[in-house]
């Protein structure tokens, strides 16, 4: 088995639940030498990842997906290889580290220089990773070039106003490469990073993607970081596409609050082209939103999951325009 890892020329390779053994060296003797390598994955367990961030080429590798099969993660040290892998490639452009139990160590002096090409990053589920990791992490993204970011299902609880928040707004307003970001369960901290995109977003910064991702445990929820988010893109006029198919409320109060507030965001903000939402946020309001979305010129892209359709009955009423019928997609859940 050892023999087939030996190509020198391999330029997409996956590690996958190798172990440290005696034949294990074979690989890392193919990899250390392989400057074909562009594309590598990584999931096998933490002890081997460590060693193969360790051993890799830093000259070649532009894309490299890095995982772990056991529960206890990369750690202190795996994340510090980590962090010293990245510091030294110049070519990486798409970096994920999804799950992989990284730690505040792999941000601590972190560096990605404006000539960096990196583009992608994501590194969802790593709660292990405190204010301290992430306000190194958006500090350091500011002088990339990155385009896109994943920071959802991590877990942060320090108010709005810490210094994580003051460098993720930093990052989102002074950045003009970001356009898409995806962000949400960050368990008491949801509140908090919606409050600080509905700010950037206010300034029009650079995003034209956005993904919210929320999976609530109660059935309340705080109406205000939502109502604040959707009147932030009232003027707005960067942000093309809103994906807060996630987002399901409860019937009361929170939910009207919530519709309304995005009923009237449509009503003023006609640059949004694509709208990706569930039924049960406008349920309760179908009339007020088959009102904003029917004065909208040019018609708004819409995607609702387990579409209702009295909403489509409502939209007739006020527009005989069948274009306004066409451009409203149904979804099942989990195919988006």
């Amino acid at each position: 088995m050892a023999e087939i890892w030996c190509d020198r020329h391999t330029s997409v390779f996956r590690v996958y639940k190798i172990e440290v053994n005696n034949d294990s060296g074979a690989l890392f003797c193919a990899l250390s030498g392989n400057r074909s390598l562009r594309e590598l994955t990584i999931e096998t367990t933490s002890k081997m990842s460590v060693l193969l961030l360790q051993t890799l080429p830093s000259t070649s590798i532009t894309t490299l997906d890095l995982r772990t099969n056991t529960r206890e993660g990369l750690g202190d040290e795996g994340s510090l290889a980590f962090k010293q892998f990245v510091n030294k490639n110049r070519v990486l452009t798409v970096l994920t580290a999804n799950d992989c139990g990284l730690t505040n160590k792999a941000f601590n002096g972190i560096t990605f220089p404006h000539e960096s090409p990196l583009t992608e990053l994501s590194v969802r589920d790593n709660e292990a990773i405190t204010d301290e990791g992430w306000t190194e992490l958006f500090s350091s993204l500011n002088s990339s070039c990155i385009i896109t970011l994943d920071i959802s299902h991590n877990d942060i609880a320090t108010p709005y106003g810490s210094e994580c928040y003051k460098a993720l707004k930093q990052l989102l307003t002074n950045s003009k490469t970001l356009t898409v970001l995806t962000v949400g369960s960050w368990n008491k901290g949801n509140d908090s990073i919606k409050s600080c995109i509905a700010d950037a977003l206010s300034e029009n910064c650079s995003l034209e993607k956005l993904i919210l991702v929320d999976w609530f445990k109660s059935p309340v929820i705080n109406e205000q970081p939502f109502t604040k988010l959707f009147e932030s893109l009232r003027l707005n006029t960067t942000l093309m596409t809103l994906n807060c198919r996630q987002l399901s409320l409860s019937l009361g109060k929170s939910n009207d609050e919530v519709s309304k507030s995005l009923c009237e965001m449509l009503k003023h903000n006609q640059d949004l082209q694509h709208l990706i939402i569930r039924n049960d946020v406008i349920k309760g309001h179908l009339k007020e939103f088959a009102m904003a979305y029917t004065q909208r010129q040019p018609v708004l892209n819409l995607t609702v999951e387990k579409l209702d359709i009295e909403l489509f009955e409502e939209i007739e009423k006020l527009q005989p325009d069948a274009d306004y019928i066409y451009n409203i997609n149904r979804i099942d859940p989990d195919k988006l």
